[in-house]
């Protein structure tokens, strides 16, 4: 069940970022830092350069897939073994 949480998280996390990026440009990143820091209450969003947050982005993708490749392993060996 946790590992289902993080992926349900994790994906969540990644469309939560895709609408983010609809948003925020190279013009409007420190609009958005203020932005970001107000909601999630983290200074260090305050001063991220616009590749930081594309950066970050995309290692939260790839740690989802990662986990979800792991769940799906998971499901099947549960299958399997029944």
């Amino acid at each position: 069940m946790l590992l289902v949480g993080l992926v349900w998280f994790g994906c969540w996390r990644l469309w939560l970022d895709s609408r983010y990026f609809r948003w925020i440009d190279e013009e409007n990143n420190q609009a958005a830092g203020e932005a970001l820091c107000y909601i999630w209450h983290r200074e260090r969003l305050r001063v991220l350069t616009f590749s930081e947050r594309q950066s970050g982005a995309l290692k939260q993708y790839r740690l989802t897939m990662r986990l979800t490749g792991i769940m799906w392993l998971m499901w099947v060996l549960t299958l399997l073994m029944r």
